[in-house]
């Protein structure tokens, strides 16, 4: 019943667990590990995220949780390590206790079991799809040690911050998923006779005067021993006691401490986990972490920032929750929010900011005539940061998704696919809505007529009066017979298309 704490051994070398061959050595010790445990143990290793995630490791956890049952799996930041060890590694804290006769899976652990691809060949274990037990601020696609795409976490806050988190996410997963009455099974209170104790005032006496023979005394009425309450049920000190009995002073069985007093409190090692429950419910948790609060599922007024593109039924991200705004005037509207999945409101929290930022950008570049740089940056993060988990915005999944909201054709285009082949917007890197390198003066006639042709492809007169500086009648007479009328577009042409198609027509 005492439970197990580890980090697991690494390495490629074929072990085998009854009677299946197992490559991975990790594997073998969390499968070996497990079966040692006395029914209602817990065991606990740290090991990496190729467990949770490898879609080769789904027979071994499929294994793990039809012989124990899930209490938690926190995903880790990828620097919880570099402090001391100069690395970065995804890894998880997995909590299993052991239960050989289940007969079904908990939703939770039929999660843990799968894994899927979200993108760039990352997979990623359904258990943490939503994100609410990994411990992190920032998620980024990186390149991983050995150049193969890699989802990286990371947390800003060092490793008290995150120890503070990893108590929290458990304080909450060990009070609703631990059967504690399993656990303390073996647990049996005794009722042992009190020995015979001398006053001390009879040993100092004893010290001073001298030897004399001591009469067997008479033996002294012997009463059981009240059982000790210790609270060996709660996991943080804060569960209800537990009868177990103590053995008196100096009595013990041979060859074994059975002291069981230190069952009390299962994870004060390191100071990790000993403070009580209702502390760590407490502490300043993330909301991607924190127990979901209970959402408003009625519609209420939208208050927030009525920006220009939004339309009747444009998703919206609102007071933490994901919704359409409806009834759009002049006057405002009303929020309405949206019963999401878990993945369809992940996308949703990736594909609005990206929406909204793509407008932002497009229209204040259209109006002023000015490339921002800084939010051209952070439309190309929003684009990195829905791709990299979710994949190709023009994935069947995903355009569909999209595709729900007023502006979201418009996001679409962002990339296209040309022989299978995909193709960014210009808008990614260069201004779309005017030419930053356009002309702003020339010195010349024929400049400006250089430049109108080049944007316009015809004599543009007062394009080409704003870049000489000149009056329509001064830029005529300086071309000269580089352009004439033409009375049947009744505009000026040059020379060279003038003299082109019917001529006869255009003389008469």
């Amino acid at each position: 019943m005492i439970p197990g704490f580890s980090t697991l051994p690494f390495g490629r070398a074929t072990t085998r667990f009854d009677g299946q061959a197992l490559k991975a050595v990790h594997n073998y010790f969390f499968i070996k590990g497990l079966d040692t445990l006395r029914e209602g143990g817990i065991l606990a290793f740290v090991t990496s995220a190729g467990v949770m995630d490898a879609p080769g490791n789904e027979p071994v956890r499929r294994y793990l949780m039809e012989h124990a049952r899930l209490v938690s799996a926190v995903r880790l930041p990828n620097n919880l390590f570099t402090e001391y060890a100069g690395t970065e590694v995804a890894s998880d804290l997995i909590v299993l206790q052991k239960w050989s006769e289940k007969r079904e899976l908990t939703p939770d652990e039929q999660r843990f079991v799968s894994s899927s691809e979200i993108g760039n060949g990352i997979y990623l274990n359904d258990y943490h799809r939503d994100f609410k037990h990994a411990i992190h601020t920032t998620v980024s696609h990186e390149k991983s040690l050995y150049g193969q795409s890699a989802l990286v976490l990371h947390y800003d806050g060092g490793p008290e911050r995150i120890a503070e988190r990893l108590r929290g996410i458990l304080a909450n997963d060990f009070a609703a998923r631990l059967d504690t009455e399993r656990y303390t099974q073996y647990l049996r209170p005794l009722h042992i006779p009190q020995a015979q104790t001398v006053p001390p005032t009879a040993r100092r006496q004893n010290r001073v005067a001298a030897p004399q023979p001591v009469p067997t005394p008479e033996p002294a009425s012997v009463a059981p021993t009240p059982e000790v309450s210790a609270p060996a049920a709660s996991l943080f000190g804060s569960a209800a006691a537990v009868p177990i009995a103590r053995r008196p002073l100096g009595q013990r069985r041979a060859g074994r401490n059975t002291d069981t007093t230190g069952m009390s409190d299962l994870f004060t090692q390191g100071n990790l986990f000993a403070q009580p429950a209702e502390a760590a419910e407490a502490a300043d948790a993330p909301a991607a972490i924190a127990a979901p609060a209970s959402e408003n599922k009625d519609p209420w007024p939208f208050t927030g920032t009525m920006l220009p593109h939004y339309k009747e039924r444009s998703l919206v991200l609102f007071e933490g929750q994901v919704g359409r705004l409806v009834g759009l005037t002049r006057q405002g509207c009303t929020f309405h929010p949206e019963e999401l999945g878990t993945l369809s409101r992940y996308r949703a929290e990736r594909y609005i900011p990206l929406r909204d930022t793509y407008q932002l950008l497009y229209r204040l570049e259209m109006q002023n005539e000015i490339e921002y740089k800084g939010l051209r940056r952070k439309l190309n993060g929003c684009y990195e940061n829905f791709t990299a988990l979710l994949g190709d915005l023009n994935k069947k999944e995903n355009a569909a998704f999209i595709l729900n909201d007023p502006g979201g054709r418009e996001v679409l285009g962002l990339e296209r696919f040309v022989e299978d082949r995909k193709q960014l917007s210009d808008i990614l890197r260069r201004p779309v809505s005017f030419d930053p390198y356009e002309l702003k003066h020339v010195d010349t006639a024929a400049e400006a007529l250089t430049a109108s042709l080049n944007k316009f492809g015809r004599v543009e007169f007062p394009y080409m009066e704003s870049l000489a500086s000149r009056s329509r009648q001064e830029l005529i007479d300086e071309l000269g017979d580089r352009i004439f009328y033409n009375p049947m577009v009744k505009g000026y042409e040059i020379r060279e298309r003038l003299a082109a198609g019917n001529v006869v027509a255009k003389a008469e």
